[in-house]
């Protein structure tokens, strides 16, 4: 192959240089459009956040039972001010969400306690157990350590509405739920807490998107995660038990389950190589079936009355 000299390589660059006129634009331009991204960019994260931690709140209270000591007091509550996402998003924190160093009411899980007692997005937090709440950074712990005692509390709420409210926490499993930007349509358990990818946020509904987060939560109310490498079952069999499990969390969170078993076929057509049996994960024609026969035998429980819980290996099929 003839190799170009330098004079050629200079007049290919020259050729492939822009020739047409850019537009003007200052600084100032540029700030004022990166504040408004980072705004956006921020309150889409907000968002993301509410939606796994509305679905979460009631799956981690379906599950408690199943959860053995690894729970928590839960409120349904998140609060934040704008120190709540670093220094580098507290503008971001102020023009896009509302908040200062007031500490406010930042999501509300529905049916949680929270929202029993009518709390409302952006309503300020005055007092606790009527100790007035500091601004910043120091009254957004002290409250903090205050939810986490797990006691009935009381709240001083401020805004356009001003009242006291009372909030009795509920037993919930404590695996905090976390939106991840890396790449995939993906969720997994890590041993404590779940994770669960944007993509997967897109591709799912939120019936869909509860089925993904109870069978994550299965893996960790089974124990699955530390038995992933070197277990005595392998590691596809933990992966079915935690279909098995999420769909009867699923249901015992109050979702409907009888179309859950279409998400495998959803999922088969978007990524067709998930048909194939593989080492680690049960194949979407067998993940359809297994469902199917799940959503019969917990919708028998539901006709007959009977608890929803997952039947033991000596229970049969009953």
């Amino acid at each position: 192959m003839r190799r170009l000299g330098p004079v050629a390589l200079l007049l290919l660059a020259a050729a492939c240089a822009p020739t047409t006129q850019r537009v003007a634009l200052t600084d100032s331009d540029l700030a004022a459009e990166m504040a408004v991204q980072e705004g956006l960019i921020l309150e889409q994260s907000v968002e993301e956040q509410a939606r796994v931690d509305s679905l979460g709140f009631s799956l981690m209270r379906g599950a408690a039972d199943l959860c053995g000591d690894n729970t928590k007091p839960g409120y349904g509550l998140t609060l934040a001010t704008e120190h709540s996402f670093g220094a580098d998003k507290r503008g971001s924190a102020r023009s896009a969400l509302g908040l200062d160093e007031q500490l406010r009411v930042l999501h509300v899980a529905p049916n949680s306690p929270a929202d029993l007692a009518g709390l409302q997005l952006g309503e300020p937090i005055l007092a606790v157990d009527g100790v007035a709440v500091a601004p910043g950074v120091a009254g957004a712990k002290a409250v903090a350590a205050t939810l986490a005692s797990g006691r009935p509390i009381a709240l001083a709420l401020g805004g356009a509405s001003p009242r006291a409210v009372s909030l009795a926490p509920v037993k919930v499993c404590d695996y905090p739920i976390e939106v991840s930007s890396r790449s995939g349509v993906n969720a997994y358990a890590t041993g404590n807490r779940i994770i669960v990818t944007r993509e997967m946020m897109w591709f799912a509904d939120d019936m869909e998107l509860a089925l993904v987060l109870s069978h994550e939560l299965a893996h960790h109310a089974m124990n699955h995660v530390g038995s992933f490498f070197g277990a005595a079952a392998p590691r596809i069999e933990l992966e079915a038990e935690a279909d098995y499990v999420g769909l009867y969390i699923m249901a015992r969170a109050g979702y409907a389950i009888d179309d859950a078993p279409q998400f495998w076929r959803r999922v088969a057509v978007s990524f067709p190589a998930t048909t194939a049996k593989t080492n680690s994960h049960p194949e979407t024609p067998r993940r359809f079936l297994a469902l199917a026969k799940i959503v019969d035998e917990i919708n028998a429980k539901i006709a007959a009355g009977r608890p929803l819980e997952p039947n033991l290996q000596r229970d049969g099929n009953g």
